[in-house]
């Protein structure tokens, strides 16, 4: 299938930034960086420059629809989670990642803006007391004494599940699942990983290539959803810390309350 880019020199991105030339053994997998361009960045892309449909708002006037870069992450987070539950369904019994599995919520990861942003409105969901034990466990961590080579758990973990479970940054979301990256050097050359726990029984090259995350197509599609939110937000170009992330969203959430009180309260 041959794919018209040119809509990409059109918006001023050059092709060589999401790694089109790059193919994996002969092919291109399943979760195919056309694919996600085409669907996800080209559309978003388009109606920002223009107007795709057009609603009468209360006063008659023409109301602009535009999909925007936290849309285009989301639509991306949607095409994650379904090709996660694709290979859920091929590798069932495979598979053993289950709430209360947590090791590998004991790292210390970073996220762009535009998915702290997510991670905000996920924060913001919670109930205000599940809200508070968040800032509790944070506050016990930031004042516990760290233990040299003893990795600590993500502040969103509790009790061996994730707060925000349905608002988790990308990579939580590949966590466990069969990857391939240019980054993975085996001794025997192979490039393919996954969780140990997972397909214990099976070796990685028998996959097929089409339950295979294409763990360096989903990164640079991200980045390049990145690079459009901080150009329409004017946030810094640069990764925040995920303990960071949840501190900013729930001292935004206090600012609000707090603003919201004053104006409650009476003269």
């Amino acid at each position: 299938m041959k794919h018209d880019l040119r809509w990409l020199e059109e918006e001023g991105i050059s092709p060589d930034d999401f790694g089109l030339v790059m193919a994996v053994g002969g092919g291109r997998q399943t979760l195919d960086l056309y694919v996600i361009l085409e669907t996800v960045i080209k559309p978003g892309v388009s109606q920002t420059r223009s107007t795709m449909s057009a609603v009468k708002g209360a006063k008659g006037r023409e109301k602009k629809t535009m999909t925007t870069p936290y849309e285009m992450y989301q639509q991306l987070i949607a095409r994650v989670e379904a090709f996660g539950e694709a290979v859920r369904e091929r590798y069932a019994a495979q598979l053993t990642c289950h709430a209360g599995c947590d090791h590998c919520c004991y790292q210390d990861f970073t996220v762009f803006p535009v998915e702290a942003h997510h991670l905000a409105q996920a924060v913001a969901a919670l109930p205000p007391n599940e809200r508070q034990r968040l800032q509790q466990r944070l506050q016990q961590a930031d004042h516990a004494l760290p233990m040299a080579d003893t990795p600590q758990p993500c502040a969103l973990l509790h009790e061996g599940r994730c707060s925000v479970y349905d608002g988790r940054p990308l990579i939580c979301r590949i966590q466990g699942f069969p990857l391939f990256s240019a980054m993975i050097e085996h001794p025997d050359g192979s490039q393919r990983d996954c969780c140990p726990l997972n397909f214990s029984t099976m070796a990685l090259p028998d996959i097929e290539s089409a339950a295979i995350y294409n763990l360096d197509l989903v990164n640079q599609t991200l980045a390049a959803i990145h690079h459009l939110y901080i150009q329409a937000t004017g946030e810094p170009d640069a990764r925040v810390d995920l303990r960071q992330a949840v501190r900013d969203a729930l001292a935004h959430l206090s600012i609000q309350a707090a603003a919201s009180d004053e104006a409650d309260a009476p003269l």
